[in-house]
C-alpha cells in the first residue's frame, strides 16, 4: 500500500513534496504580505521558511 500516492486529473497533478521544491515554494512563500496576518510572520525569510521546510518537509503534498 502507498501511503504516499500521486494523485492527478486533467486539471490537477497532487503529490508528495520533496527536497528539490524548496526553491519553488520559497519563490512564492517570500513575499512578505503572504505571512502578514501569521503568527510567525518572519517566514518569508530564507532562514526561517527553511527550518520549517526542513521539519515538515514529508508531510506536504505539492499541487501541480
Amino acid at each position: 500500500m502507498n501511503l504516499q500516492p500521486i494523485l492527478s486529473n486533467e486539471l490537477v497533478i497532487m503529490r508528495p513534496l520533496e527536497k528539490e521544491d524548496f526553491s519553488a515554494i520559497y519563490a512564492v512563500a517570500s513575499d512578505k504580505l503572504l505571512w502578514e496576518q501569521h503568527p510567525n510572520s518572519d517566514r518569508y525569510k530564507k532562514k526561517f521558511l527553511k527550518i520549517s521546510f526542513k521539519l515538515q518537509w514529508h508531510q506536504m503534498v505539492l499541487l501541480l
